[in-house]
C-alpha cells in the first residue's frame, strides 16, 4: 500500500468491500475499470490492483457463508478453505512460480485485514524476505 494509506482506514475498507461486493455479484469479470480475472469457479481469482510482487493474485470464495476471516472458520468451511489453497497452487504453476511463492491470509485488525470476506493472496515472482511484516 502507498504510505498514505493505512490498512485500517475506514474509507479504504469501505472501498475494498464495495469492490468485493461488485465482483461477487456480477456474472462478468470485465468492468469499466477492468478487473483482470485469472480463474473463476467456486472462487474468483484476479490480479491485485496494488501488487506487492510481479505476481500478486487475490483468490476469494464466491459465497461468503459467514467466513469473514480465518478466525471465523467453522467445520463447514473446511472444503472451501482447502479449495482456496488448491487454487493458489494451480495458479502458481500457471504463473510459472516454480521457484516458490507466498500464500497469505490476513486476519483481523492486527493482521491488517481490510476486507472482511476471507481471501488468499498468492504472491511471487521475486525473492520473498523474512520476517514478512
Amino acid at each position: 500500500m502507498p504510505k498514505y494509506m493505512n490498512c485500517n482506514s475506514a474509507l479504504i475498507s469501505y472501498f475494498c468491500q464495495t469492490l468485493v461486493f461488485i465482483f461477487l455479484n456480477s456474472p462478468y469479470c470485465d468492468f469499466a475499470f477492468h478487473m483482470d480475472c485469472v480463474f473463476v469457479s467456486q472462487v474468483l481469482a484476479f490480479r491485485d490492483i496494488n501488487p506487492q510482487a510481479p505476481t500478486h493474485i487475490v483468490i476469494i470464495p464466491k459465497v461468503k457463508d459467514g467466513l469473514t476471516g480465518l478466525s471465523k472458520a467453522e467445520e463447514r468451511h473446511v472444503e472451501i478453505l482447502g479449495y482456496l489453497l488448491y487454487v493458489a497452487k494451480i495458479l502458481a504453476k500457471q504463473e510459472g512460480l516454480e521457484d516458490g511463492y507466498r500464500v497469505v491470509i490476513n486476519d483481523g485488525p492486527n493482521g491488517c485485514q481490510s476486507v472482511y470476506h476471507i481471501h488468499v493472496h498468492l504472491i511471487g515472482g521475486r525473492q520473498m524476505n523474512w520476517p514478512p511484516g
